[in-house]
């Protein structure tokens, strides 16, 4: 049956009409407003074989009544008739000419803006001004079509050199009084604007008071105590002794008494649970069997001396030096040139695995029972500064099973001078030069079981699934900021991340994976709202040869030896071989701007005293948004005691723009020193942070303002690029300012796991379902692509010994990890492939008892 329909002139529009079973064959006929649509009269109108009219470019003239008759010699049939209204919709005419004179007599225009300065509006109506219009003909709305949008007249200033001094608008009114009891208003210098080198405003922009002040005192401003007068300036509210308002004072004070009690039990609550948690902690580390649950944890005896410079070893906890911020131990003879300190909070959490320093280098460096006999005899010799009583070593008994308390775990072992370990490798790599501070490695132990190595306060995790070694082997992850590391990049290319290097440490033999391993660090690339990247993975296999292409993205092919997976902030590596791995990429298309994603961070030291300091430095960040170079800059700011007081996350920072800084407001009492208000750095200046981001300083006197009383407000933006405009607002005194990088101060620094989402028993039986191939919807391939990494399958299928799906679960692993939804979120996606099977297995894998899944893992 047609239906009524509004089209608009020229789309095509179809009426359906179905003819009912009959025999002989019901014929179809068509009529409009009664009268007979014949076929092939009008081109413009065509009934279909199914019967349905197709009226292929609608006229005004198509407007009508349609109805459709189905009819053989026995009966009849009529539908309802349908109403096609064709519409147009307006359209606008071209622009005429701008009309009106432009001569203007200076003096004659002054005079008129001293008489209405401070009036926008007026200002507005007597600036001499052309216009020029247009008309909703082009065509006409009809039956009910769209009028025209937007205005049908244009103004436009004449243009002029006359000189015309700023003024002020009006105030706006004062805004609501906010939580910290503060009024504002602003205004602007626009009534008129200062034009052909006229002077600017004098005065101030924006205006801040107490909501105190005043004959109006919000509720939750008035103190007890406190009764505003009708006056109207710095001190309108009075203190009255108690006996004046005793009746309010009687009034309230249940309400204080109780809040007095309340907050008294909070803070009782809050200790309470804290020593709580103090003795539970204390009593956890006493429990050997729950810490170290296989009983595999490498020990030596303690030394009565040994034990004194441990207890020693703790005053270099908070505050690590910042000479050398790299994290990790050496094993080395020899006497290396730098001394940093290894944060306790690197005590290796594994029972297989330490906390150690090893280098890629494959030099020989004597074996390491020759290393420990060395340390030995050297602790035996008595010297005291120098010779053999400068090596240091991680030692490791020949027990494995001893839980006897007089033994104990030496993996933050300290030299015998009463210093911490010096941290130093022998690779060229990481070898002595100032550039090596900016390096991060931990080497760990692991076997053919499953284990992840994280960095997270530089962003790089390793996931290594089981049977990958078929022997124990002390592997390290390393991730370097430094530029030296880096690959020699093209013109049109630029870095995305930090230098990643997985290898094996020096004493080890050499070793074949037996499965890929999986590493994810985090790329400063904008993927969103619009992805215009290239991206190239450089890989250095340390054969010599240097750095090479690994990978181009959306160019793999048989031969590329990885997988990269990238998300919106970090990249997935998945390779067979050790080796030093970066990120690079360029534009797309040159007509359209790739963009990275960095942070911006203000920060300034607090005075030594708390006497007034008349000059005060504003010292801004802009680095890439990942985690090494964030690392960097709290490792910098913390040397000098910095306080951060505002942060702008992901920035969108494009090539070519210079980066502007302007500090638009700042608290009464400080002044900006003269033409330091606005920073612009160019492209030449900050090379769109290709190296490792830049900084600049903004700079502020005080005259007698104490330092606590510091706020303003900064701009920040990038000409050309009007999508990203941050503005940030400061205040010394909020607390929350302090925790800028919080995340990496304190976050767990837990550096090996053994914790997966699903335990090996359950990855098998999966992996085993998905391994012959049938239905490409529904095998290894199908799984792929619901997880997202179908870019390059042929990598899966081509693996000699891996089963497609293990690997793609490997990866999965790696990119799910922390998540709380992710098995779930796998649950769902094998019912939506019809896989009842694997359904089954997660499903009860899902509904075991938490202690039952960790007894069969």
């Amino acid at each position: 049956m047609p239906s009524s329909e509004r089209v608009p002139e020229g789309k095509t529009v179809q009426l359906m009409c179905t003819p009912p079973d009959a025999d002989p064959k019901a014929e179809i006929t068509w009529t409009k407003d009664g009268t007979e649509i014949v076929p092939n009269l009008d081109p413009n109108l065509i009934i279909a074989n199914d019967g349905s009219l197709i009226i292929s470019a609608p006229r005004l003239s198509d407007s009508g009544n349609y109805t459709c008759e189905a009819s053989n010699f026995a009966n009849k049939r009529v539908t309802d008739a349908a109403q096609i209204v064709v519409y147009v919709d307006g359209g606008w005419s071209p622009w005429s000419p701008f009309s009106g004179s432009c001569r203007i007599d200076c003096s004659l225009l002054n005079v008129q803006f001293d008489m209405v300065k401070g009036d926008e509006l007026a200002v507005d109506r007597a600036t001499p001004k052309q216009r020029r219009t247009r008309t909703c003909n082009n065509p006409a709305p009809l039956n009910g079509g769209a009028n025209c949008q937007g205005a049908d007249e244009e103004y436009r200033n004449c243009e002029h050199d006359c000189v015309v001094h700023g003024a002020w608008s009006r105030w706006t009114p004062w805004s609501n009084c906010n939580d910290k009891c503060k009024r504002t208003r602003k205004r602007e210098c626009t009534a008129p604007p200062p034009e052909n080198a006229g002077n600017f405003c004098v005065g101030t922009s924006y205006e801040t008071v107490n909501c105190t002040e005043g004959s109006s005192v919000p509720p939750h401003c008035l103190n007890p105590g406190m009764i505003p007068t009708d006056g109207y300036g710095a001190n309108n509210a009075k203190t009255l002794p108690p006996t004046f308002n005793a009746d309010a004072s009687l009034l309230q004070s249940p309400l204080i008494l109780f809040s007095f009690l309340g907050c008294v039990a909070l803070l009782f609550l809050i200790i309470l649970c804290l020593i709580s948690a103090l003795v539970c902690k204390k009593k956890k580390s006493k429990v050997n069997g729950s810490f170290y649950g296989n009983q595999d944890v490498r020990t030596v005896l303690l030394t009565p001396e040994q034990k004194a410079m441990m207890a020693g070893f703790g005053q270099y906890d908070k505050f690590p030096p910042r000479q050398s911020p790299a994290q990790f131990l050496t094993l080395t003879n020899g006497t290396p040139g730098h001394s940093s300190v290894l944060n306790n909070s690197y005590t290796i959490r594994s029972a297989k695995s330490y906390n150690s320093g090893y280098s890629m280098n494959r030099k020989a460096n004597g074996s390491r029972a020759a290393l420990i006999a060395d340390y030995s005899s050297g602790s035996n010799s008595g010297g005291s500064g120098s010779g053999s009583c400068s090596k240091t070593a991680v030692l490791r008994s020949a027990s494995r099973c001893s839980v006897d308390e007089n033994y104990a775990t030496l993996y933050d072992y300290v030299g015998p001078d009463n210093r911490p370990p010096l941290i130093r490798t022998t690779t060229e790599e990481f070898s002595g030069s100032e550039h090596d501070q900016g390096a991060t490695i931990v080497a760990a132990q692991v076997d053919c079981d499953a284990s992840r190595i994280e960095l997270k306060r530089s962003g790089v995790f390793l996931n290594v699934s089981e049977s990958t070694f078929t022997e124990e082997r002390m592997i390290f992850l390393a991730v370097s900021d430094d530029i030296i590391e880096r690959p020699g990049l093209s013109s049109e290319e630029t870095g995305l991340s930090s230098v990643v290097v997985y290898g094996l440490c020096e004493t080890e033999p050499e070793t074949s994976l037996s499965k890929p391993a999986v590493i994810t660090f985090e790329h400063c690339a904008s993927l969103f709202p619009k992805d215009n990247w290239q991206f190239v993975l450089y890989a250095d296999w340390g054969l010599g040869t240097g750095w090479e292409v690994a990978a181009k993205l959306g160019e793999e092919n048989i031969n590329t030896p990885v997988y990269v997976h990238l998300e919106r902030e970090r990249c997935y590596v998945m390779t067979e071989q050790f080796g030093r791995f970066f990120l690079a990429g360029k534009a797309k298309r040159q007509n359209v701007a790739a963009q990275k994603r960095v942070r911006f961070a203000a920060f300034v030291s607090k005075p030594e005293s708390y006497e007034n300091q008349k000059t005060i430095a504003i010292r801004i960040y802009c680095v890439p948004e990942i985690g090494m170079a964030i690392e960097n800059v709290r490792k910098q700011e913390e040397a000098v005691n910095g306080i951060c007081l505002a942060q702008a996350e992901n920035f969108l920072m494009r090539q070519h723009g210079s980066l502007c800084v302007c500090l638009e407001d700042i608290a009464p009492g400080f002044a900006m020193q003269s033409g330091n208000q606005f920073l612009e750095i160019t492209d030449n200046q900050h090379l769109w942070c290709s190296q490792n981001g830049l900084h600049c300083v903004l700079s502020i006197e005080s005259a007698d303002t104490p330092f606590n009383k510091l706020s303003g407000r900064m701009v920040i933006y990038q000409k050309g690029n009007s999508n990203d405009r941050q503005v940030l607002e400061f205040d010394i005194q909020k607390p929350e300012m302090d925790s800028l990088f919080l995340h990496n101060m304190h976050s767990d620094e837990k550096l090996i796991s053994t914790s997966f989402m699903l335990v090996p028993n359950i990855k098998t039986q999966l992996v085993a379902l998905f391994g012959p191939s049938r239905d490409p919807e529904r095998d290894w391939r199908g799984l792929s692509k619901r997880l997202g990494f179908e870019r390059f399958l042929q990598y899966f299928g081509t693996r000699l010994g891996c089963p497609p799906a293990g690997l793609i679960f490997d990866l999965w692993e790696a990119t799910v990890a922390g998540s709380e939804r992710a098995v779930l979120d796998l649950l769902q996606t094998l019912r939506v492939m019809g896989r009842p099977d694997a359904v089954q297995i997660l499903d009860e894998f899902l509904s075991r008892p938490q202690y039952d899944v960790a007894l069969n893992a």
